[in-house]
C-alpha cells in the first residue's frame, strides 16, 4: 500500500506521467505492482552564431542536452551529449541524436561525431548514415 500511495502523489504533480507495471510470481498467487516513472518534457534546439545544442527540458530545467559546434555553414561536429541519471536508459539521449539528424537533413548540412555515444548510435543506425562526412 505505501508504494500506491507514493506513486498516486506522483502522478498529481506536474509533468509526471505514472506507468503501473504488474508482475506475477512463478506460481501466479502473487501480484507485484512497480511504478515506472517517465517525465513529460520538451525537445528544445538552442541555436548560436557556431555553437549550439539540443536538449530535453522539464518545467523549464534542462536534463539532457547534445552539443555541437559549426565550423563552416554545412559542417558540424557533435561535441557531448549529456542525459541526467534520471533518465538514463529511457532513450533521451537517441532522441536528442533523432533531432540533430532531422536538422541537418533539412539545412543540408554534414556531421563529424566526436562525441562517443552520437557515433556509436550513428554506426548502428545505417538510415542514418547520410549526414556523416
Amino acid at each position: 500500500m505505501k508504494i500506491y500511495r507514493q506513486a498516486r502523489q506522483e502522478r498529481q504533480g506536474g509533468g509526471i506521467k505514472q506507468e503501473r507495471i504488474v508482475k506475477r510470481n512463478r506460481s501466479d498467487s502473487e501480484l507485484f505492482y512497480f511504478y515506472k516513472k517517465s517525465i513529460m518534457g520538451d525537445y528544445k534546439h538552442h541555436k548560436g552564431d557556431k555553437h549550439g545544442r539540443f536538449s530535453y527540458e522539464v518545467d523549464g530545467k534542462q536534463l539532457a542536452g547534445m552539443y555541437y559546434t559549426m565550423t563552416g555553414p554545412e559542417r558540424m561536429i557533435i561535441d557531448h551529449t549529456e542525459v541526467d541519471e534520471s533518465l538514463k536508459g529511457q532513450g533521451i539521449g537517441k532522441k536528442l541524436l533523432e533531432q540533430l539528424v532531422t536538422y541537418v537533413r533539412q539545412n543540408h548540412i554534414k556531421v563529424i561525431p566526436l562525441c562517443p555515444f552520437a557515433k556509436a548510435t550513428l554506426d548502428k543506425m545505417p538510415e542514418w548514415q547520410d549526414i556523416l562526412n
